[in-house]
């Protein structure tokens, strides 16, 4: 964990492949989001992925009936404030492309999820965000809000330090593990013991590389564990994603979008159900 100073945090994100901040989000802050992401979850905005419950259903009947809405910046002005919020955005401006010679400071955001772990729910195998959102400079960066105090016990985050160096992305294939993780397919070829936990108070914001390996483990709680996690990667960054040349389902979140004539589309919006 490393606070304070930009050079310092560019440094570690550098070296470390990750890079965790405390309170860069407020309680208020992540009560708010919590409570937009139940609205979310139950269905109350207008969306063809996530049908509608009524508002008598428990918190935890909600949240457990999907693990994942992706793209709901799209229809909530309120995450979209969190994908551009300020205090995140001076971090993404310093190291998303601190390996890059010069990188003028440019950041898009690709991607939000909101993901909800209740308790009993799996984790996530082993897997490189690069694999599915390719980029040709190797800025691709998740950053995760973690609304909930997340812990082993809840099934925090485990990175594998230094993974992201080599810039070698790793085969997934199906796994056996379904005790412990959901159905997505595991990378494998890499040595994981030397993997560490991340523990976050609620309010603290992971900013990890695209190139490292990480994991979640099943919620052995009885607790939530609620994230908001969204991709970015610089400006200048062709995204080959989804079918496009260069995706443009984007957001300019600091500096100017070189791309910007070749237009915008919005995301089509999503829930994984398990």
């Amino acid at each position: 964990m490393v606070q304070g100073q930009p050079n310092l945090w560019a440094k570690s994100y550098i070296n470390d492949g990750y890079l965790m901040l405390p309170d860069l989000i407020t309680q208020e802050e992540c009560d708010d989001l919590k409570a937009e992401m139940l609205k979310i979850f139950r269905g109350d905005y207008p969306c063809e992925a996530i049908p509608p419950m009524p508002e008598t259903v428990s918190e935890t009947e909600v949240l457990d009936r999907i693990m994942c809405v992706g793209e709901p910046h799209v229809f909530s002005p309120l995450v979209r404030r969190y994908i551009e919020h300020p205090k995140i955005c001076e971090v993404l401006q310093t190291i998303v492309g601190a390996h890059i010679p010069f990188w003028d400071g440019g950041v898009k955001c690709m991607q939000s999820m909101m993901l909800s772990k209740v308790p009993g729910h799996t984790g996530n195998p082993w897997h490189q965000d690069e694999h599915p959102i390719p980029t040709r400079d190797r800025s691709l960066l998740g950053a995760w809000i973690t609304l909930d105090d997340s812990t082993i016990e809840n099934g925090c985050l485990w990175v594998l330090p230094n993974s992201h160096r080599s810039g070698v992305i790793y085969d997934r294939v199906p796994h056996d593990k379904r005790h412990e993780f959901d159905s997505c397919h595991e990378a494998v070829g890499f040595d994981d013991t030397d993997e560490i936990p991340i523990e976050m108070p609620a309010g603290s914001v992971l900013f990890f590389n695209g190139y490292l390996l990480h994991r979640s483990k099943k919620n052995r709680s009885d607790t939530f564990r609620r994230i908001l996690v969204s991709h970015y990667c610089s400006t200048a960054s062709w995204l080959g994603w989804k079918g496009q040349r260069n995706y443009r389902g984007i957001t300019t979140v600091a500096g100017e979008d070189p791309y910007i004539e070749e237009g915008h589309v919005t995301p089509n919006v999503w829930a994984r159900w398990e």
